[in-house]
């Protein structure tokens, strides 16, 4: 089983993190990264990378509990892990952007 620090490396780039979301049934997600995306300048997978990295530098405890729940009721816990990761970046850019 791969480590944490593995999955997220393996997510930062793009076409594994598209792969693996679209494994996961995440294929909204995608969408919606390709979007926030655009509207700040950055390719997907950049967007992605950054979002990555700034929540597993600044993510407090809470936010780290609540995303490795999310990964512990899935079958595909590290797809869900960076999913749910992805999903409050996306949330985040969409709020700026509003």
């Amino acid at each position: 089983m791969p480590m944490l620090g593995d999955l997220i490396e393996m997510a930062e780039t793009g076409p594994a993190l598209a792969a693996a979301l679209a494994a996961a049934g995440q294929a909204p997600l995608i969408d919606r990264i390709n979007v926030a995306a655009e509207r700040l300048g950055l390719a997907p997978e950049d967007f992605a990378r950054l979002a990555i990295r700034r929540f597993s530098e600044r993510a407090d405890d809470e936010q780290w509990v609540r995303v490795m729940g999310v990964a512990g009721r899935d079958n595909r816990p590290g797809a869900a892990l960076i999913a749910a990761i992805l999903h409050t970046a996306v949330n985040d850019a969409e709020a700026l952007s509003s």
